[in-house]
């Protein structure tokens, strides 16, 4: 029994839950710690509520670099609200170069996952491939997509698209709103 327990204790999985439970009860120095250690081992929910923790400066010291470093790091593994979250960054320029072309790539593989804030910037900005050279000189790649059998994305539409919720996993939908009430992507 006591092997089991130990075995538990060394999960990703419970630490980012320990990470999860600090953060519902505010403690976010301790949650941070936790969010690390999941984080580093590769858990990719962790990775996305650690760079949120530096985003919004909730147990560490506010660092929107390090927050998109770690969003890619979930990104990269396909977590659909991580790669809203970078898409966010490059849409905004925090933390990152600012590239709408980079926005667009990440918010569609979050579409593509079904992630709904995602999906609806997506539709929000769909404009003709036309449009989108005009406004920016710029020449997206025409994908037919959301909404639209045109397949472009206006970018000014897309610099004034804001989502409505919240950087956290649906892992813990309860913890999250009490961690998030007041979060943006």
């Amino acid at each position: 029994m006591e092997c089991i327990q130990e075995k538990q204790k060394n999960s990703y999985e419970y630490q980012y839950q320990q990470a999860q439970d600090c953060a519902k009860n505010g403690d976010y120095e301790k949650a941070v710690e936790w969010y690390r250690v999941s984080a580093d081992r590769g858990y990719a929910a962790a990775q996305n509520d650690l760079g949120y923790c530096y985003d919004q400066g909730q147990g560490v010291a506010k660092n929107i670099t390090e927050a998109a470093k770690w969003y890619r790091k979930a990104a990269d593994q396909g977590h659909a609200i991580a790669q809203c979250n970078l898409a966010v960054c490059y849409k905004n320029g925090s933390g990152v170069n600012q590239d709408f072309e980079e926005a667009v790539k990440w918010y569609r593989k979050a579409a593509e996952q079904g992630f709904a804030e995602a999906e609806e910037i997506l539709n929000e900005c769909t404009k003709t491939q036309d449009d989108i050279q005009d406004l920016t000189g710029v020449s997206i790649a025409a994908t037919t997509y959301i909404g639209d059998s045109e397949g472009g994305i206006n970018i000014d539409d897309l610099k004034a698209a804001e989502p409505t919720g919240g950087h956290t996993t649906d892992d813990a939908p309860q913890e999250q709103e009490e961690v998030l009430d007041n979060a943006v992507v």
